[in-house]
């Protein structure tokens, strides 16, 4: 993958993940760069910003109780004190099977919300584990009568679009061409930001 030219990606994905009247907002990131802090200098941790394994509970409720940026596998620190990023495969085992609280969170967002998904390749393990968390979720979803929903921007192959891969992982698949360096899906995804922060204007356009 390229290095980002600029923040207008990050930029672009806080808005279209900031709740109605600015009242925070709601973004799950396993980057450990804080590349969304530099985009919002606003953001604040331990407030608007937490990071694994100190994650806040996804509760789709009237309280919000939450109302952050997620670092899920940790936030690199200016102090040099890394100690909870989950890089090695023990790393990963302690957050999902052992400890847990990685899954415990993905399977609770899965539980209360729609979720996106960008920027991810079938064969990224990240994806595994959390995908895996989520097919746990859905299928006691089913048992209970509900419908958990699933994601996700994949750039078309030349050969095609393997949909049924995706399904099998539980993601509805969003195809995009990747011509540019995913520069369709970047502006696509900016238009989509001031379209929503511009909603009204927005909205009388489509009604014209």
């Amino acid at each position: 993958s390229r290095a980002p030219a600029s923040l207008e990606i990050h930029k672009s994905l806080l808005a279209l993940c900031r709740l109605k009247r600015h009242e925070g907002l709601r973004l799950v990131t396993t980057n450990f760069d804080t590349l969304f802090e530099q985009a919002d200098p606003a953001l604040s941790l331990g407030t608007t910003v937490h990071s694994g394994p100190i994650v806040p509970i996804p509760r789709n409720d009237t309280a919000g109780t939450w109302r952050s940026v997620v670092y899920l596998h940790g936030r690199l620190s200016s102090t040099g004190e890394n100690r909870d990023l989950v890089l090695t495969s023990a790393d990963f085992g302690r957050a999902y099977l052992t400890d847990g609280w990685a899954a415990r969170f993905v399977g609770r967002l899965f539980s209360e919300y729609s979720v996106v998904f960008v920027g991810y390749s079938l064969n990224d393990p990240v994806l595994r584990y959390m995908t895996d968390a989520f097919a746990s979720e859905a299928a006691s979803a089913r048992d209970k009568g509900g419908k958990p929903r699933a994601y996700i921007f994949v750039p078309a192959s030349p050969g095609g679009r393997d949909k049924d891969a995706w399904d099998k992982r539980g993601l509805h698949a969003i195809f995009y061409d990747p011509a540019g360096g995913h520069a369709l899906l970047e502006q696509t995804l900016a238009a989509w930001a001031r379209a929503r922060e511009d909603w009204l204007s927005s909205a009388s356009a489509t009604v014209a």
